[in-house]
Formats: structure tokens, C-alpha cells, sequence
């Protein structure tokens, strides 16, 4: 792959190309921190549940574990996905402890679709809020700790 960015990069056509992508990509880091200003600014909670979990790769790396999770504001359901930050983990424990969890979460009054699973600790710290006693174990379990 990046022989192909190379040989973009020998003609004109290519650093054009480059730039082009250089743009989009700086456009979907701009949208996704305006969404997550957006969340953090004005947000709400709702009673989330995961409903599967399921290896999202080929291979090892950071959040090739999902979580898929359903909660609903005004009698809408709403179907959602979240990275899992711990690889250690095999799919059937994952889906053991997790399948039919209920967790927060956080969602924008506005925008429901914009809105994230609180299974962290450390997400609850970036929303200014506190894990609940209860759930610290999630913290720990997919952690890896």
C-alpha cells in the first residue's frame, strides 16, 4: 500500500490526488470532533443494552472487537456499534459476560445518533460523570485488567 502513495506522488495527477485525501481526511476529523463538542456540550442518558459482540477483523489490533447495543428515546430504537479496547479477550467470553448487559448511554437530545456506549471509566471522565460502583468491573474486564 505504500508503494501506491508513492507512485501518487511522482506526478501531478497523484499530488493532486494526495491533497484530495489529505482534505477528506482532515474534513472527518474536523465533523468528528465537532459531533463529540456536540455530545459533550448537551447531552443525555438513556439505558443502553448490548446485544452481540463479534470480532470485527482478520486480525489483532486495537477495537477489532464490537459491541452492538440498542437503546431508544421517544419510543425510537436506536442500533449502535462500539470498539471493545481489549484484543486479549476470546469472542465467546466477550459475548458471555456482555450479551444482555445494560449500560448507559450518553446520546444528543438533538441527534440521537450521535451518542456513545459508557463502558469506560475513561469515557465517563471525558462527559464529567462517574462510573457507577456496579459497573467498575466492565471497566476492568475490557481493559484487560
Amino acid at each position: 500500500m505504500g508503494e501506491f502513495f508513492a507512485d501518487q506522488l511522482e506526478n501531478k495527477q497523484g499530488k493532486r490526488f494526495m491533497l484530495a485525501l489529505g482534505i477528506v481526511a482532515a474534513v472527518m476529523v474536523i465533523a468528528g470532533q465537532y459531533r463529540n463538542y456536540k455530545l459533550n456540550k448537551s447531552h443525555k442518558v438513556a439505558e443502553g443494552r448490548v446485544t452481540d459482540c463479534y470480532w470485527f477483523n482478520g486480525h489483532r489490533s486495537a477495537s477489532n472487537y464490537r459491541m452492538k447495543y440498542l437503546f431508544t428515546v421517544n419510543q425510537k430504537q436506536y442500533a449502535k456499534e462500539a470498539g471493545v479496547p481489549c484484543t486479549y479477550l476470546s469472542e465467546s467470553l466477550l459475548k458471555k459476560k456482555m450479551v444482555g448487559l445494560h449500560l448507559p448511554v450518553i446520546y444528543n437530545p438533538n441527534d440521537p445518533d450521535n451518542n456513545y456506549l459508557l463502558a469506560l471509566e475513561s469515557t465517563y471522565k471525558e462527559y464529567d460523570m462517574v462510573m457507577p460502583d456496579s459497573l467498575k468491573w466492565v471497566n476492568s474486564f475490557l481493559n484487560c485488567k
